[in-house]
């Protein structure tokens, strides 16, 4: 169900639905979706605190291994960084059918400690860059072109 007009004008101007909640990458670096996390009577709910912004790769069923669509572990992971920004008494007034503690209960004991690890592993290399001790220069040398000191 697409989100109504109203609400993505909204979600446009926050900070927030500008940068992926599992990469962290903005919307000047990749395409950002909006994902809905949670369903209540059959229905997506259309809130603000129930809508993701995920990288496009994320999202996309084709996308990568790790996508929502086709990793449990993933979408589980959004479940669980969506309930930690909203209230779970409000959540438990506004959709009572739903246990939410139990639900954030299960999801924290689960999750606390994970990290996401995207598949792109570009990301993770470490720069080849050495800054020289002495006059701080970034160089991919063993030896400083401004000081020739020896860099380790």
């Amino acid at each position: 169900m697409p989100i109504p007009k109203k609400l993505r004008i909204e979600m446009s101007i926050d900070p927030f639905y500008c940068k992926c909640i599992l990469t962290g990458k903005t919307n000047r670096e990749v395409k950002i979706d909006w994902h809905h996390v949670f369903e209540y009577g059959g229905k997506q709910i259309q809130e603000k605190w129930a809508i993701v912004p995920v990288c496009e790769r994320l999202h996309s069923p084709q996308g990568e291994v790790n996508s929502i669509h086709r990793n449990n572990t993933t979408k589980e992971y959004i479940k669980y960084l969506t309930l930690k920004r909203v209230s779970l008494e409000w959540l438990s007034e506004a959709y009572p059918k739903t246990d939410w503690e139990q639900l954030y209960n299960y999801l924290n004991n689960k999750y606390k400690n994970y990290k996401f690890m995207s598949e792109n592993k570009k990301e993770k290399k470490k720069s080849k860059f050495k800054k020289c001790p002495n006059c701080k220069t970034e160089t991919t040398m063993f030896l400083c072109p401004n000081c020739g000191k020896y860099i380790k």
